[in-house]
């Protein structure tokens, strides 16, 4: 893999997606036993969610220290493209805005202006009845990227992140309060072809139940450990060994009868440490939150 060195920084301390964990509503039933949680997409169904984040890292190359601060707000629709006759849906994501802000040791920070570039990505992903992923295009970044196109695709890997543990693969058999599973995600960093590895394993629990908006919601918490690790080169040539680790806490808010989620919240710090072949180490540390919360949930089938 081959990067430039400060936008690196960005594009790690964006890849560990996060949000809120203040915002998790108070479980008000642990009674219900063997419900089973399932996605129930169909072909035209359009999920908007808006999102926000905030972030400080600090950002060291040598004994050289920066904090950056970092926010933003999206709004994304998930779009399911197809579904098959054994319930896999193809889904594309759409960012339909953004909006970026961030300083340097106090003082702002002119982003580049991302949005055109951003809003031309699309992503696609087939996805299992369960949630399972099945298969993803559109993360392969060809050739030399300017800047702009870097800070983009820092931008677009925490929407899709974002994503990856959001909507988890939700176990095939019945479960009650207290049950957890394991997941293992890879998330849009993760190449294993090339020798990265970008992942988060994440226990989902039930907690119980709750009444969002009329509407009654599983409330799943989420334990995350992150992990990177592997080599990228820099746009001088040099090696760079990346290593980083993190963990946090999250919450899904997932609508039983509708099979969607409507929120999710997380909340994680990480380190991230780059040594060059040559040249002084880099090392990120910082805190993420984050939250999406579904605005629109539309889920009339497009006719044939």
């Amino acid at each position: 893999m081959r990067t430039n060195l400060v936008p690196l920084a960005l594009l790690l301390c964006a890849a560990l997606p996060s949000a809120a964990v203040a915002g998790r509503p108070e479980v008000i039933d642990t009674t219900a036993t063997d419900v089973t949680l399932a996605y129930r997409f169909s072909r035209g169904d359009a999920m908007t969610y808006t999102a926000s984040v905030t972030a400080d890292a600090e950002y060291f190359q040598g004994t050289d220290g920066l904090l950056y601060t970092y926010s933003a707000g999206f709004a994304l629709t998930y779009e399911v493209q197809s579904v098959s006759d054994t319930g896999t849906a193809l889904i594309a994501t759409v960012i339909r805005s953004v909006d970026v802000n961030m300083t340097v040791d106090g003082e702002p920070l002119d982003a580049p202006d991302v949005e055109a570039e951003i809003r031309a990505r699309r992503r696609t992903r087939s996805v299992a009845a369960d949630g399972t992923l099945l298969d993803r295009t559109g993360e392969e970044e060809e050739g030399e990227l300017t800047q702009q196109e870097e800070f983009a695709v820092a931008v677009d890997r925490q929407c899709e992140d974002a994503l990856l543990m959001m909507w988890p693969q939700l176990p095939t058999e019945a479960i009650g309060p207290g049950d957890s599973w394991l997941q293992v995600v890879p998330l849009s960093g993760h190449r294993p072809g090339k020798g990265f590895s970008d992942t988060a394993t994440v226990r989902y629990t039930l907690a119980g139940f709750a009444d969002e908006g009329g509407r009654r919601v599983a409330v799943i918490d989420a334990e995350i450990v992150l992990t990177v690790d592997g080599d990228v080169t820099s746009d001088t040539g040099h090696s760079l060994r990346v290593v980083g680790r993190g963990n946090g806490t999250g919450y899904i808010l997932f609508d039983v009868q509708g099979g969607r989620v409507l929120e999710f919240g997380s909340s994680e710090g990480a380190v991230v440490t780059g040594t060059l072949s040559s040249g002084p180490r880099i090392s990120v540390g910082g805190r993420t939150d984050s939250l999406f919360r579904a605005q629109v949930v539309n889920a009339q089938a497009a006719p044939e």
